[in-house]
């Protein structure tokens, strides 16, 4: 401030010092990583922030118009913090004075404790709000390596993931801006799974179920679906715990079961009735062959009676790629390639079982060579091809032919075992050639 007299001869200068310090309570943020923010405004800046509890932590400073300065110090602690943090600002001023302000959070203060937490075999998690709380942490298998948290923010229930014949512990925590809850106290859910029947060849059915907490011993009552409880059959006693199986035998064929197992102690059902159909016996496939043609051949076989559909194996018993396809049909097209042997095979299927596999059917390379080469040298036979030679214990076919449609086919056929032939077929305009 300056001041002059009417004259303008003198002038006194003078400043005028405003000091403030305002220290904003803690705020919570960074969940499920929780993170404690102190902040100040202050002129002039803030000297130091310490935390109680001891922690390393930075100080962030930024000015605004140049006479307000905004400072803040982040640390982060335990979600499940179960003491209070404090923060202590200081900020120097004229002739070394100081000026103090603190700030605290006091875990597990100002929101009380979750109560009714609740888990269903599904895996949902429900329990009861908290006035204030703005979110809540669900804790699944705190404090082991397979531990995780949920943060639910608009509700008071959330599903969390389970596994058949798997035990996982729950805990939920709320939290608001400036507080944590307790912990509410542990829930343990073991998940049972789902009994299992499925049938086991045509004459059998493998039973899956999960004991009860106080059951160990079991008898599976069993009928043939429709039949009264006159006709039930027993199997059993059979002693087990945690997941549990056996597996029925001498059913009938072709037939639907009722399967229910039963206590052997209380008499009651542990399972509901299950049904499984024991499908009827299959033959064996018969009647397969493989027709080459241009890239792909055609699969053909005899069909099964009582069959859902067909397996076919490609080359399971010979080198190259092989794989296996499922159809309904009694045909099959497969792709292959030019001048490859192939190994077919085919398996009937239904609800029941398998067949036997087939005997397999296979294309050697000179069947599967005839195959589409493109026009030749010249429209007539190349000079010296050979129809027919007979070599001491080495045979060597060749036979070849330009169709009328440019289309050039050849096709070899060698055996090294005096007075073993092996046939050339389909080979255009061209007699089947003989053993000389």
């Amino acid at each position: 401030v300056t001041a002059t007299n009417k004259a303008g001869s003198n002038s006194i200068s003078f400043s005028l010092f405003v000091q403030y310090l305002a220290v904003n309570p803690i705020q919570v943020t960074g969940f499920p990583t929780v993170q404690l923010t102190c902040s100040a405004h202050s002129y002039p800046a803030v000297t130091s922030m310490t935390w109680t509890p001891a922690q390393s932590t930075t100080i962030t400073t930024t000015t605004g118009d140049g006479y307000q300065f905004t400072s803040s110090s982040v640390i982060t602690v335990p979600s499940d913090c179960a003491q209070t943090y404090q923060c202590t600002v200081v900020q120097s001023i004229l002739q070394s004075e100081t000026q103090i302000q603190k700030t605290a959070l006091a875990c597990g203060v100002g929101l009380g404790s979750i109560t009714n937490v609740m888990v269903s075999q599904s895996g949902v998690v429900s329990w009861n709000a908290l006035s204030g709380a703005i979110g809540y942490l669900v804790y699944v298998n705190k404090g082991t390596e397979s531990a995780y948290i949920v943060n639910v923010t608009s509700a008071t229930m959330t599903t969390v993931a389970t596994s058949c014949s798997t035990s996982i512990v729950i805990q939920v925590q709320a939290y608001s801006l400036t507080a944590f809850s307790n912990l509410s106290s542990p829930v343990t859910l073991t998940t049972k799974c789902a009994p299992v029947v499925k049938p086991v060849g045509t004459t059998s059915a493998f039973v899956e179920w999960t004991s009860g907490d106080n059951t160990s011993s079991f008898v599976i009552s069993y009928q043939i679906y429709g039949m009264g409880d006159s006709q039930a059959m027993m199997a059993g006693p059979i002693s087990c715990t945690g997941r549990c199986n056996y597996t029925l035998t001498g059913l009938t064929p072709g037939s639907t079961y009722t399967i229910t197992v039963i206590g052997g102690t209380s008499g009651q059902p542990v399972t509901s009735a299950l049904q499984a159909y024991v499908g009827k016996g299959l033959d064996d496939v018969t009647g397969l062959v493989a027709t080459p043609s241009v890239n792909t051949a055609l699969l053909k076989w005899n069909a099964v009676a009582n069959a859902n559909g067909y397996l076919v194996y490609v080359n399971q018993t010979s080198a190259g790629a092989s794989f296996i396809v499922s159809t309904s049909s009694v045909t099959f097209t497969v792709a292959i390639s030019c001048g490859l042997p192939y190994t077919f095979a085919v398996q009937a299927y239904n609800d029941g079982g398998f067949s036997n596999v087939s005997p397999p059917f296979k294309l050697n390379s000179c069947e599967t060579s005839c195959a589409l080469c493109g026009p030749p040298p010249s429209p007539t036979l190349p000079e010296g091809v050979i129809i027919g030679v007979v070599v001491i214990g080495v045979l060597v076919l060749v036979a070849s032919v330009f169709c009328g449609l440019g289309v050039w086919y050849a096709c070899t056929s060698n055996s090294k075992d005096k007075g073993d032939v092996r046939s050339v077929t389909s080979i255009e305009d061209v007699p089947p050639i003989t053993t000389i």
